[in-house]
């Protein structure tokens, strides 16, 4: 739990008694299991423990739009709890087995349930989190903009690159993943990295990647 961003800035003390007073719970869910159903009311805020979950939208015609990969200590469900609405405009579902704790929005939106400066420290925290979320959501617009597959392998290589600050990194997708995200085919987007990879630009395996030159 204490690796949560959500708890950054808290000394330990203040993060036991912050456990103590959200009163959450931990949920398990297998593999391929629904954790939040696209226009469900949203009122609590989860910590994934262990495993991935995929935020994605669904076509009317079952395809998926892959939106997101979480991965521990990522927040589950905190911009659409802290709405007014507090409607899922998406769908999450878990990719492997995955352990998350919930424990109730209000406890930190609403002043009384739990020690001030806590609470500030945890609001704070909340808004860091979506407003990193706000800018993957950018990228993902950004890179499906291109128009050449190529382009949108770059664009989101480098980004890694750059977010990562090394030029040899994982990424949390798989190829058919990779694919889905930046809204190509696999068998072009498998094509594609071949083919950079003949010219020199960069070397992979599964989901490790090095820049060579972009």
């Amino acid at each position: 739990m204490k690796n949560c961003r959500i708890f950054s800035g808290l000394s330990e003390q203040q993060i036991k008694l912050a456990e103590q007073l959200l009163d959450g719970s931990s949920h398990s869910y297998r593999t391929g299991e629904l954790i939040i159903v696209e226009n469900a009311i949203v009122e609590q805020i989860g910590i994934i423990l262990k495993g991935q979950a995929s935020i994605a939208k669904f076509t009317f015609d079952g395809k998926e739009l892959l939106m997101q990969k979480l991965v521990p200590y990522d927040l589950v469900g905190a911009e659409i709890a802290c709405t007014r609405r507090k409607t899922a405009p998406y769908t999450v579902y878990s990719a492997s087995d995955t352990d998350i704790y919930w424990f109730s929005a209000d406890k930190i939106l609403r002043q009384g349930y739990i020690d001030n400066t806590i609470r500030e420290l945890l609001l704070r925290n909340i808004l860091y989190y979506i407003a990193d979320e706000n800018m993957r959501k950018y990228h993902k617009i950004e890179a499906v903009s291109f128009k050449s597959v190529r382009e949108r392998i770059v664009y989101y290589l480098s980004l890694q690159q750059k977010m990562k600050g090394t030029d040899q990194f994982y990424i949390n997708f798989n190829r058919e993943e990779l694919a889905n995200f930046l809204g190509v085919n696999r068998s072009v987007l498998s094509h594609e990295l071949k083919r950079m990879e003949r010219e020199g630009l960069i070397r992979f395996n599964k989901n490790y990647f090095e820049i060579c030159r972009l």
